[in-house]
């Protein structure tokens, strides 16, 4: 069967197979650069083509001036800490901010949100929509998830 042709659900015949025993284990923990990386690369992380477009287009979350301030920001509200492990150091993120990310919707820590905002203010530069309609869309948007969160507040 031709490599282009597989797909889920189809029969294809082996000529060996084996099993190997091991254990899984975790990903390596972030350090500031490889979190800069990722932030730059986002787009690796969003879930329909036309958002990883954007981000690749936009060159991730952030801008290149705020992206390092973020992560100082999330440092300095103690949602994460620096951990110095042999020479290099590990961003952790800590139980608070393990508590704050339990508690958001996954709309707000999904980059196709940003995917979208970028899309939006595209319109706005192009002259199809309107600045007033962008932030009438993000509030609109900003409200629900509160709504969300409030709502999940009040089960839990």
């Amino acid at each position: 069967m031709d490599a282009a042709r597989y797909q889920v659900g189809s029969i294809v015949r082996a000529v060996s197979a084996r099993v190997e025993r091991g254990k899984t284990k975790p990903p390596p923990y972030y350090s500031e650069q490889s979190l800069l990386d990722d932030m730059c690369s986002a787009h690796r992380f969003a879930q329909s083509d036309e958002d990883r477009e954007i981000l690749r287009k936009v060159a991730g979350i952030g801008t290149a001036r705020t992206r390092a301030g973020i992560i100082e920001g999330l440092i300095r509200r103690g949602l994460m800490e620096r951990k110095k492990v042999g020479k290099t150091y590990q961003l952790h993120v800590t139980a608070e901010g393990k508590q704050v990310l339990e508690k958001l919707p996954p709309l707000i820590k999904d980059v196709g949100l940003t995917a979208k905002w970028e899309r939006a203010l595209g319109l706005v530069a192009e002259g199809q929509a309107t600045e007033d309609q962008l932030i009438s869309k993000v509030k609109q948007t900003l409200s629900a998830i509160l709504d969300q969160m409030l709502q999940a507040s009040r089960k839990g």
